[in-house]
């Protein structure tokens, strides 16, 4: 049988599904639609079944529920899944693992779990593929997911699953979005000594549990790293610069950079912020000269950048940045901006700043009405009143 080609080369996904397809092809359909995140059309070709006289199967029901795993559309899959018995289909472990796949997308961990329960409760076969699909939803910052998360690997001890690379990262990024380095160092250890391969997923996900440690221990992982022949991607180097950044030793954050050579924009604003933790006005300057080289400044950079200037009392070079922040503002930047305008004094430029901001589309809120109510009492300009009325 010739591949079904006919929705890449004429017509419509709506044309192609008003077609009457034998059930091979129809599923051979659907699951083009679920890889291409047409999920609205590979559900209205499944519900228009029915009215070709033609029965589903677990086939094409499975290929129906992966389409909806990345808008994460698990209530209409569970809605689904209840109405198979009503056409004679078996609801087996690939359409279960399929069903749980939906939960994934927005860590939607309590249902996923439900789901495995389920198979359980009715007698079919939990597999590995069963058990990472719901680690992968538990990869969120509530602590009950985490211990779900732990609960779920001693669940596969006991059940003789032999845990693979999939597991062990989902088990990690759990322990990341929770700051549990410690855990996630015991993983990391269990999974070398029984010679699970590792990856720079697993690895990304392990350093970022240790944002929350010493950066010389992220250092020492870095190193252990290139060891086994992976390298450091940005993502990767992240946690150690707001490591350093937090604990203000912004010379080691910056020595990331230039050790490894590996940096992106999310990199060099948290170079930046390192800078401003440490008091280094200046140096964060001259830093975000050297992005302007780069051409890869952003609003998130020039906020650092006034951020900076904001906590070291340095309100003349603020308010230069103040003005290049104008062409490009965001909610964080003007709120910096208004407290640099407020210790200098410059109460006007505050008043400016506030009055643009509907036109920014930025909301106003408690912080920029406070920078500019300090802003006049500074100047001891007796309208101030007529700033909490804006």
């Amino acid at each position: 049988m010739r591949p079904l080609t006919c929705t890449q080369r004429r017509g419509s996904w709506a044309d192609c599904a008003d077609r009457r397809l034998p059930l091979v092809e129809h599923t051979s359909l659907v699951q083009k639609l679920s890889k291409a995140d047409r999920w609205c059309h590979a559900w209205d070709a499944q519900a228009r079944l029915p009215t070709r006289r033609l029965l589903p199967d677990q086939r094409s029901c499975t290929a129906s529920l992966k389409s909806l795993r990345r808008p994460a559309k698990w209530a209409l899959a569970l809605g689904f899944c209840s109405k198979l018995g009503l056409a004679m289909v078996e609801a087996n472990q690939i359409v279960f693992n399929a069903l749980t796949s939906t939960c994934t997308s927005f860590n939607d961990w309590q249902p996923a779990l439900a789901l495995l329960a389920c198979m359980g409760t009715l007698q079919i076969l939990q597999d590995i593929i069963s058990y990472n699909t719901v680690l992968a939803a538990c990869g969120t910052r509530e602590m009950s997911a985490w211990q779900a998360a732990m609960e779920l690997l001693r669940d596969m001890h006991v059940v003789a699953l032999c845990l693979d690379t999939i597991s062990q990262g989902s088990a990690l990024a759990a322990c990341a979005c929770n700051s549990d380095w410690l855990r996630a160092a015991a993983l990391h250890d269990a999974m070398i000594h029984s010679g699970i391969r590792t990856s720079s997923i697993t690895w990304n996900a392990y350093i970022n549990s240790c944002e929350g440690a010493e950066w010389g221990r992220i250092l020492i992982l870095l190193r252990q790293m290139q060891l086994v022949g992976l390298q450091q991607s940005p993502a990767t180097l992240t946690p150690a610069v707001n490591a350093a950044g937090v604990r203000s030793c912004w010379t080691r954050a910056i020595s990331f950079l230039v050790a490894f050579g590996r940096y992106d924009l999310i990199l060099l604003n948290s170079a930046i912020v390192a800078y401003s933790m440490g008091h280094h006005w200046k140096a964060a300057q001259s830093f975000l000269e050297t992005m302007r080289e780069l051409r890869c400044c952003d609003k998130a950079s020039l906020s650092a950048a006034v951020t900076s200037c904001e906590k070291a009392k340095a309100w003349r070079c603020g308010l230069q940045l103040v003005q290049e922040l104008l062409h490009m503002p965001d909610s964080i930047g003007l709120g910096a901006a208004m407290s640099v305008a407020e210790k200098a004094g410059r109460w006007k430029i505050a008043m400016n700043l506030l009055g643009d901001l509907p036109l920014r589309e930025v909301l106003a809120d408690e912080i920029h009405a406070s920078a500019c109510i300090s802003a006049c009492e500074r100047a001891e300009v007796r309208n101030s009143k007529s700033v909490t009325q804006v």
